[in-house]
């Protein structure tokens, strides 16, 4: 690779200026967000997986994702605004009165820090919350939920860990009071997901958020997580699900 200069312009993925940037040969391009401990790398622009659910049968559950949790809650491909593969999506249903989860994780992409993902979603009606869900341990559903809630209009940051490793996880951030995240009913959002690791129990998640899928600001910070490896996907979850729509699953 090729180290380039410091520069001054704002990168979302690490929320930060003054980074440096090195350059591969193939166009790919790594930032390391510099800090007291010797920085943070960030892949900024190669894609891992991307999926926008147009290849697969409306009526069906995704092939290739993993499906957990209730039975009774399991999204499947639903077109919206039309028909054909331009308007399939990946929707959740609502469910009333049942404090249920449901999941669909990518099967077969297991994630190391540094990581970003990023999603649409789009509440079609009130209820708790859904978003992206990382280092999915399916042994032991041990994960990270991360997920607005569009009743209570904040970000919920879940952990679930039963693993080996030490870890003090402080969260903190605007994002998280109720009311903080304003949501309405029919309308894209964009929610992304920064991870990032110097070692076990040192790992740090940045949530980021969008109404237009280009300008996104920092609204949660995680610091002290145990570990952040394993699958990602998408899910709803609460005392009343709501149905959601999730589009433009992307993994970098």
């Amino acid at each position: 690779m090729t180290r380039g200069t410091t520069t001054n312009q704002k990168i979302s993925a690490c929320n930060a200026r003054g980074v440096k940037t090195w350059h591969s040969k193939s166009g790919f391009t790594i930032v390391a967000d510099v800090n007291g401990t010797g920085g943070y790398l960030t892949s900024t622009n190669s894609v891992k997986y991307f999926d926008d659910f147009s290849s697969y049968t409306p009526g069906q559950p995704p092939a290739s994702y993993l499906l957990r949790g209730a039975s009774g809650a399991a999204p499947m491909i639903e077109e919206v605004g039309g028909t054909g593969p331009a308007f399939r999506l990946l929707g959740f249903p609502q469910i009333s009165n049942q404090y249920w989860d449901s999941w669909a994780l990518k099967d077969g992409l297991t994630l190391l820090a540094p990581y970003v993902v990023t999603v649409k979603l789009n509440f079609q009606t009130s209820g708790d919350r859904g978003g992206l869900t990382i280092a999915w341990n399916d042994t032991n559903w041990d994960r990270i939920d991360i997920q607005p809630n569009i009743f209570w209009q904040n970000i919920e940051f879940r952990i679930t860990y039963t693993g080996p490793i030490p870890s003090s996880p402080v969260v903190t951030g605007p994002g998280l009071p109720r009311g903080s995240i304003p949501m309405q009913v029919g309308t894209n959002y964009w929610l992304r997901v920064v991870a990032i690791s110097k070692g076990p129990g040192q790992g740090k998640v940045i949530v980021y958020w969008s109404t237009d899928g280009t300008h996104f600001t920092s609204i949660v910070t995680a610091t002290g997580l145990a570990d952040l490896s394993g699958l990602t996907g998408m899910g709803t979850a609460g005392p009343n699900l709501p149905h959601a729509y999730f589009d433009d699953f992307q993994v970098k």
